[in-house]
């Protein structure tokens, strides 16, 4: 048998193929002491440089050093692994070992650069570190101790000695800019940091520190260094400076297995991390095994997760890791798990029976609210999991759902959650049509919510509502002065204020109590000045209701002289102060030959002609009589006679900001909350209008968001992060505007937007309103929006849209080379980019994505990442540029192949 065919051999060459070089290396040199093969010399070489590599990646220094000294005892090493020595070595501290002639002066710059990050970064005090430099890099780490010790100035008169051309001037602008970043000066730190040479360690840990001020609430790895400067800044540190450093490459190791999908590594790099710092800095410890655990749970083999979580035990709140493992099935596919892996139902029972008992850091509170919580989170599993059956019948889904709930709330009655999920299956179990605006069963919800939270705002807003609408204002009143109490000067509890006298007087009305509507009328007219800022046109309700209250009466009362009454207030036409008569007459019980002619006279009027002030103010008082919900059938008929009317009003031109808003209102009300489609087309109208013409405003910027969106699931679910950076920005810039009236209740829906975006279940943004089913829906939504042209080619493939990326590989390379020597976009290479860009782009665009091309090139982001890129940048114009901007990339997008 000749040598190639012996089987040690073959393992050498199978080994080899595999990059598996350590054993393949091992495999040689074994074989080497029987064998003369001339190959053998040449692999043995190969192979442990390739080792040494490997090694020096995974930062194995002394390892590797140790290797190399034992490849320089080869006699004959090829040139082409001697060609790649220099940075390998050097990174090494290595460079008295090179050979001669790749052997740099000690005293170059790049080799005092390269050896005086060894020193600070790694620890290495080479004897080549010139004695001038090597005092410099220990001002920079007295500096740093400075720094962490709160003593800025100190730390910055430390460093001043260092000169510009000096090894150490990368480290003292990084400290500089440290400063700042620690001070919140974020552009000066900025300002510092662009400074910075990409090839030094001062900007990579620079780089990481951007990335955690853009990304400080997500469970990313990138956040951990931010907390990690923040933790040592918080204390003093006796820790040198390339212990702190030697941490921040570690926590970059980790996040590279993650994104590369090197779970196994993962683990095992985290192991060594949990032996050097678990003792001696806890807190950061416990925040990086959590982080592992967030990425390990997403996405690791079911083996690999069992590793982790054998292997940490206990895991903090969880001492036989039963919720980690609840969490990972939730993400695991159930048709590929192996068969130790058990449902995440019975893990948590396990843990919320069990294991929280066994938590001896926490108090008997803390230990029922975890309890709760859990039991909450198999009742929200299920919930999840139910559809609505078209038979009518409830899965028992629904009913073990409602258990849970109740032993949830049973554990720890002041957590809110389980409450709201009560309301939610309450919603499910009754249609809409049973139950109208307000239900007994979910009264009785807040009632017990406000036995045990008793200053839940939103509870107590439902039962005052709901007393409101079932005419109780006497009840009414209780949860009222609760509410005043609760918050006393918000602009939408001095509106429930007028709510109640409204009812109240709508009860003495009807019930002929003429002394007590006299008073509550008093009351009304002492605040003349405020009623007509308000959000409703109370002012025009008060003239009514003193109106009514003459005919009931039976005053000889001219309707005339209240026509003049509203002029003097804005009203040009009578047709919105008739809707508010027979509105209010009716529910007050005024006789119908008493509104006859009244009635004829709307009848006549509603057919005539619209204008902008009679549209305004009409949709504001329809508004107010939509929002109550009322089960009268004439009132029924003459509210859809008004919203058509207002719906005519797509072409009218408006004078009046107040007037279009008002408009807008109600056709918000209806396109969007309501999701009456007829009425869409012009709320988009009207919306484009008011941006056009004040595009500045609080409540069309509002408006124009909603109009995107529609309140569409299918829109929320495939745009919800673009629908919530739309929010998060109007709250940004208006959130000064709470106490404005009109402002107030946008504000407060926009921030129930959010919380609804946020959660993360398929039910948020839907109002709970479940009963209608979204199997019903989907036939309709391509004919309902006219944006949804390209959801079914994207629900089909499931690809990124790649509209920028696909553009910047098109382009020819040599450009690249152009921003590269000169660090910028040239003039003239601007203006050949400009005839490559596709002439389809909005000048906006086009110039955010030049902006975008010069950063990625420069900085050697992936070209992947410039959609992301761009997207950052549109998301900090304008709320209406935003959107408009983002419309047309969903409208014009390429797919990667």
């Amino acid at each position: 048998m000749s040598d190639k065919q012996n089987p040690r051999f073959q393992k050498i060459q199978s080994l080899i193929r595999r990059s598996d070089w350590k054993q393949a290396y091992k495999e040689a040199r074994f074989l080497a002491k029987t064998s003369h093969l001339p190959e053998l010399e040449q692999i043995l070489i190969s192979t442990l440089w390739n080792w040494i590599k490997s090694q020096v990646q995974r930062n194995q220094r002394e390892e590797a050093k140790n290797n190399i000294r034992e490849l320089l005892n080869f006699s004959t090493i090829p040139q082409e692994i001697q060609n790649e020595f220099p940075p390998v070595f050097r990174s090494l501290g290595l460079n008295s070992l090179l050979p001669k002639h790749f052997r740099l002066d000690i005293s170059a710059p790049e080799i005092q650069n390269e050896l005086v990050d060894l020193f600070l970064v790694k620890g290495e005090k080479s004897p080549e570190l010139l004695p001038e430099t090597l005092a410099e890099a220990k001002l920079v780490q007295d500096a740093f101790q400075k720094i962490e010790a709160q003593a800025d100035d100190d730390a910055l008169a430390l460093l001043r000695p260092i000169a510009y051309h000096s090894p150490l001037a990368e480290w003292r602008i990084f400290m500089r800019g440290l400063v700042d970043y620690y001070r919140n000066n974020d552009a000066k730190s900025e300002e510092s940091w662009k400074r910075l040479s990409s090839e030094r360690p001062p900007y990579r840990i620079a780089e990481q520190l951007r990335k955690s001020l853009l990304q400080k609430q997500t469970a990313s790895p990138q956040n951990l260094f931010h907390s990690f400067f923040n933790f040592f800044r918080n204390k003093t540190s006796s820790d040198p400076l390339s212990l702190k450093i030697n941490l921040i490459e570690t926590l970059k190791t980790l996040e590279q297995y993650a994104q590369q999908g090197k779970f196994k590594e993962l683990v095992g790099r985290f192991q060594a991390f949990r032996n050097q710092f678990q003792k001696t800095e806890p807190a950061l410890y416990e925040r990086v095994l959590w982080i592992v655990r967030c990425l390990l749970i997403s996405d690791a083999p079911p083996d690999v997760f069992r590793q982790f979580v054998e292997c940490n035990l206990p895991l903090p709140f969880d001492p036989r890791g039963n919720l980690a493992y609840a969490l990972f099935t939730m993400h695991y596919d159930k048709d590929y798990a192996p068969r130790w892996l058990k449902d995440t139902e019975d893990y948590i029972r396990k843990y919320a029976d069990d294991d929280v008992n066994l938590i001896e850091s926490s108090s008997p509170q803390i230990k029922a609210r975890i309890k709760s919580i859990a039991y909450h989170h198999i009742a929200m599993n299920y919930l999840t999991d139910y559809t609505i059956p078209k038979s009518g019948k409830f899965t028992p889904l629904l009913e073990k759902s409602q258990e849970l709930i109740e032993k949830a709330i049973a554990a720890d009655p002041t957590y809110l959650h389980p409450y709201q999920m009560s309301i939610a299956i309450i919603l499910l179990k009754n249609p809409k049509e049973k139950r109208g605006p307000y239900f007994s069963p979910i009264a009785d919800v807040n009632k017990r919510i406000l036995e045990h939270i008793p200053d839940c705002a939103d509870a107590v807003e439902y039962l005052f509502g709901f007393y409101i609408h079932n005419n109780e204002p006497e009840t009414a009143q209780t949860y009222f002065e609760k509410l005043e109490a609760l918050n006393p000067l918000a602009v939408l509890t001095v509106i429930k204020k007028y709510n109640l006298l409204f009812t109240q007087i709508r009860k003495s009305l009807k019930e002929k109590d003429f002394t007590k509507a006299e008073q509550c009328l008093q009351k009304l007219q002492k605040n003349p000045i405020i009623l007509h800022t308000f959000l409703y046109r109370f002012d025009v309700l008060t003239l009514v209701f003193a109106y009514v209250y003459d005919l009931l009466q039976n005053k000889n009362v001219s309707f005339n002289d209240y026509v003049r009454l509203t002029k003097k207030i804005g009203m040009e036409k009578p047709l919105p102060l008739m809707f508010a008569i027979l509105v209010e007459g009716w529910k007050c019980g005024v006789p119908d030959k008493n509104l006859q002619s009244l009635e004829a006279d709307w009848s006549k009027g509603i057919s005539g002609r619209c204008n902008g002030n009679t549209a305004g103010m009409l949709g504001d008082l329809v508004a107010y009589t939509v929002s109550q919900e009322i089960q009268h059938p004439k009132i029924q008929k003459i509210t859809n006679d008004a919203c058509d009317f207002v719906s005519r009003a797509g072409q009218v031109k408006w004078n009046s900001e107040r007037d279009l808003y008002c408009a807008c209102q109600l056709l918000w009300m209806l396109a969007v909350q309501k999701q009456e489609a007829k009425y869409q087309k012009t709320f988009k109208e009207l919306v484009r209008k008011g941006i056009k013409q004040h595009p500045n405003s609080l409540p069309f910027t509002f408006f124009l968001i909603e109009a995107e969106w529609m309140g569409n699931p299918r829109v929320l679910s495939y745009r919800r992060r673009q629908i919530l950076d739309s929010y998060h920005k109007f709250m940004k810039n208006f959130a000064s505007s709470q106490d404005v009236p009109e402002a107030a209740l946008l504000i407060q829906i926009a921030e129930q937007r959010i919380k609804e975006l946020e959660m993360p279940n398929k039910f948020a943004f839907d109002d709970y309103d479940y009963d209608d089913g979204y199997e019903d829906d989907y036939d309709d939504w391509d004919e309902d929006d006219e944006d949804d042209d390209d959801w079914n080619a994207e629900d089909k493939d499931n690809k990124r849209p790649s509209l920028f990326a696909d553009m910047f590989t098109s382009f020819p390379s040599d450009w690249k080379l152009d921003i590269k020597k000169h660090g910028c976009i040239t003039p003239m290479l601007k203006s050949m980019l400009e005839e490559l860009i596709p002439k389809v782009l909005p000048p906006m665009l086009r110039k955010i994505f030049i902006e975008c091309l010069e950063e990625v090139t420069l900085k050697n982001i992936p070209p992947r990442d410039i959609d992301d890129l761009v997207a950052k940048k549109i998301h900090s114009l304008s709320i209406p540029d935003q959107i408009l901007l983002t419309r047309f990339i969903d409208a014009n997008p390429t797919r990667s192949k």
